[in-house]
């Protein structure tokens, strides 16, 4: 026999709206007077058995303060418990735990597109804590450092304006934004960051990222005094300025690239005294640069010279025959029986 959920509990799987469906409230609603709060309040007891059912997600505890009995306040719903309030129609039946089972699995395989910030607390950012501290601001977190978004409302200059303690603009406004996540970045490129929060978020070693903070820390001496290390390097828990950190992992991050185009770039096979009839394009074809921008292939037919050019495309018009490197430059290659050394390209 399928087991079922009380009717108090499917009430507070039905009320657990997500956040961004709480304007659409009518103000008759017995739910309207919540708005300001953006939270569901429901039992304890009742919303132990949603949690562990994977249905909705809670925050702190509470207590009523009319009967003294203990609540838990419900900010959402999880995935499975979306699709199962989204099946349900008023006064309709209750949901069947084995219905939720069968949710939950279908869940499990199909993943969730995340959905755009909507707040500060919407972004999530790895090694950074962000809370809401009142009803119109947001403090960002990072190895002991915060900084604090505020929201404006309509303001044309932008909703969030991101304060830093450490941001070396007037009143140390790090960004004024629309955009909730441009927020958040804005305070942590100013931020100090231990080396170690680096190397967790971004996936690059410890020693990586000191050896680059020290070579940037050798370019910034002639531009003044700015800081890269803000303390001693001890280990993976040096700490970084935040505009330094930003620099640090965007050199990495370059030079990660770099490597990887390195790798996939081909590179010339063993080169070979031949003409170019039936060769497998893209290949390399030796030869020298010459004034004018005139690739001359070389024609010492004892030894290679010069150095290889990738062709990535040949053709014959009349009796000549003529090619095109990367850049879409056109090569003279002579006639159809011409040799030249070419190497196939791996």
């Amino acid at each position: 026999m399928a087991r079922t959920i009380t009717r108090p509990q499917f009430e507070a799987l039905r009320t657990a709206a997500p956040v961004t469906e709480w304007q659409d409230l009518p103000a008759s609603h017995a739910l309207a007077s919540l708005k300001d709060r953006r939270a569901v309040v429901a039992r304890r007891s009742t919303v132990d058995v949603l949690v562990r059912l994977g249905l909705v997600e809670l925050a702190d505890g509470a207590v009523s303060e009319e009967t003294g009995r203990p609540w838990n306040r419900i900010h959402a719903l999880t995935p499975a418990g979306e699709a199962i309030a989204a099946s349900l129609e008023e006064g309709g039946p209750l949901v069947t735990l084995d219905r939720i089972a069968e949710a939950v699995a279908a869940q499990a395989t199909t993943p969730a597109t995340p959905a755009p910030a909507v707040t500060p607390g919407d972004v999530i950012r790895p090694g950074v804590t962000i809370r809401k501290d009142g009803r119109m601001q947001w403090t960002v977190e990072r190895d002991g450092h915060m900084g604090v978004i505020f929201d404006e409302g309509g303001m044309s200059r932008g909703r969030w304006a991101a304060w830093s303690p450490f941001a070396a603009t007037r009143h140390n406004i790090a960004a004024f934004t629309h955009n909730a996540e441009e927020a958040v970045d804005a305070i942590l490129a100013t931020l100090p960051a231990r080396v170690s929060t680096l190397a967790k978020a971004s996936g690059h070693t410890p020693a990586d990222i000191v050896d680059e903070a020290g070579t940037l820390a050798d370019e910034w001496a002639s531009q003044g005094p700015r800081a890269v290390f803000r303390t001693a390097v001890i280990a993976d828990e040096a700490e970084l300025s935040g505009p330094a950190a930003l620099a640090v992992l965007e050199a990495l991050a370059a030079r990660a690239a770099e490597e990887t185009a390195a790798e996939a770039a081909p590179v010339p096979g063993e080169p070979e005294w031949r003409t170019l009839k039936g060769v497998q394009v893209p290949f390399f074809l030796y030869g020298e640069e010459r004034e004018g921008g005139r690739f001359a292939p070389a024609g010492d037919r004892k030894q290679v010279t010069g150095q290889p050019l990738r062709v990535v495309r040949l053709w014959m018009s009349g009796d000549i025959r003529y090619g095109e490197d990367e850049t879409g430059r056109e090569l003279y290659l002579w006639g159809a029986a011409s040799k030249f050394w070419a190497a196939p390209a791996r």
